[in-house]
């Protein structure tokens, strides 16, 4: 039970630190205007970002590495899995197989269809606010 705890607190750090350490990069940047770079532009009337190369720093690129992080830590979990599954008697294997196959996909399905939904959402144009 002990290095279950571990994971947990592995992955409340990556839940938790991610959007913090984002955040503060995105503010950080904006506020300080480095010249040549790609800025957020979080006080504009066109609902921050004016470029592609500002979209592609705080918005998709940051998506691409949190969905390629999340399917590592999805086959991660079904290697987990797979590992508690052989450890099980063999008279209850297919009922929980099945169990946490469709935990993990419920899972899969369920974290896909938000980033898919924020992206489908972000692709609106006309977001003129002022």
């Amino acid at each position: 039970m002990r290095q279950f705890g571990r994971w947990f607190i592995c992955y409340n750090i990556y839940a938790w630190g991610c959007p913090v350490v984002v955040g503060l990069v995105a503010v950080l940047m904006d506020t300080l205007k480095p010249s040549g770079a790609a800025l957020p532009y979080f006080v504009s009337p066109n609902c921050w970002f004016r470029d592609k190369a500002s979209a592609w720093a705080y918005m998709y690129g940051i998506v691409l590495v949190l969905l390629m992080v999340n399917l590592c830590l999805f086959i991660h979990l079904a290697y987990r899995f797979k590992r508690m599954f052989n450890v099980q008697p063999s008279a209850t294997r297919p009922r929980q197989f099945g169990l946490r196959l469709r935990v993990h996909l419920t899972l899969m399905v369920i974290m896909g269809l938000g980033w898919a939904g924020e992206l489908r959402v972000t692709n609106f144009t006309s977001c003129n606010w002022r």
